[in-house]
């Protein structure tokens, strides 16, 4: 038989236990609140953080925040707002990084656009966990698929 001070303990442990994850719960539940409220701000379906490599008038390396809406993607970096418009993009794709100026970042996000009858390219580094395969995807997608007009 366990000594009462030993199930008491156990009580109080459990307790604790029950407290903690309400606790982290509740964080979880306001930081998708919160992530939620960002997105419909900018009326955005995803957004990631990157860090850019070239193609904006920022320094290499600066933290950008890249958000992928229904008819453009909007490029944000402190007070600078960058919108690139579906219709310019010839090309979004993931790629290794084999330069390898950053030893951190394995690949890059490019985009390829058209600008002023020119080919562009803006490139950031991919952090390890980003949703760049998501916006790829909804991109690819969303090109290829003509938005129906229907009239009444």
């Amino acid at each position: 038989m366990l000594n009462p001070d030993v199930y008491i303990a156990l009580v109080i442990v459990f307790f604790i236990v029950v407290i903690i994850t309400v606790f982290c719960v509740r964080a979880m539940k306001k930081d998708k609140k919160q992530e939620q409220k960002i997105l419909d701000e900018h009326n955005a379906i995803k957004r990631d953080l990157v860090y850019h490599h070239s193609g904006l008038s920022i320094s290499e390396g600066a933290r950008c925040t890249i958000y992928l809406c229904n008819d453009k993607f909007i490029f944000e970096h402190e007070t600078e707002t960058i919108n690139l418009s579906f219709d310019k993009i010839t090309g979004v794709e993931k790629v290794e990084n084999t330069e390898m100026s950053s030893e951190r970042y394995s690949y890059l996000f490019v985009f390829t656009y058209s600008s002023d009858n020119e080919t562009k390219t803006l490139k950031f580094y991919l952090p390890a966990s980003n949703y760049a395969g998501f916006m790829i995807l909804w991109f690819n997608d969303r090109k290829k698929q003509p938005a129906k007009v229907i009239d009444l």
